[in-house]
Parts: C-alpha cells; structure tokens; sequence
C-alpha cells in the first residue's frame, strides 16, 4: 500500500507541470518626452523622423502610418508600435511618447 501511494504521487508530481503553464505576458515599452518648451521640428514627420533616426533596436524603422491627428496632436504607428507627437505652445512639434510592444 505504502509503495502504491508513493507511486501515485510520484506520477502525480511529473505530471502536475504538464497541467499547470504560466500566462502569456509582454511588457509594453513606454517613452514619455518633454514638449512644453520653444523647440522642436517643423512638421509631426520630422519629430516622428528623430525618434527613428536614434536606432532603438525595439522600434521597427518602416511601416509607420499616420492613425490620429487633430489641430494639437498627431499619432503614428507601425504594428504595434506607435509615436504620439504634440504641438507645443511655439507651434512646434514634439514626440510626446513612444510605446513598443515586444
């Protein structure tokens, strides 16, 4: 009897990792720059233009379309990728945050 219980468990522990898996999970990459300032780039494609020009290796470099824009505030995307760039108080236009999902 003994020997039979030590056997159950036994299978019980090599097969309890086979019914028990962790959930899937990616943890998104955020960016928040400033923008109150006087500087920035003349258009949203120029701001969006220098985060790419820094050569993040998670930030894809084609692809990118234009997903949202209003008179303050204009979004890019590529994938799952995406670039928020705001107008600041000079008229400006400056990357307000980048997000990167991996």
């Amino acid at each position: 009897m003994k020997t039979q219980t030590k056997s159950c468990l036994f299978l019980l522990a090599l097969l309890f990792p086979l019914a028990v898996s962790a959930q899937p999970y990616s943890i998104d990459w955020y960016k928040v720059s400033g923008g109150g300032g006087t500087s920035g780039y003349p258009t949203p494609k120029q701001a969006l233009q220098s985060v790419l020009a820094g050569h993040e290796p998670w930030l894809s470099e084609t692809g990118w379309k234009l997903t949202g824009r209003s008179a303050e505030a204009v979004a890019f995307a590529s994938g799952d990728d995406s670039v928020d760039v705001v107008k600041n108080k000079a008229g400006k236009w400056n990357v307000r945050a980048v997000t990167a999902c991996t």
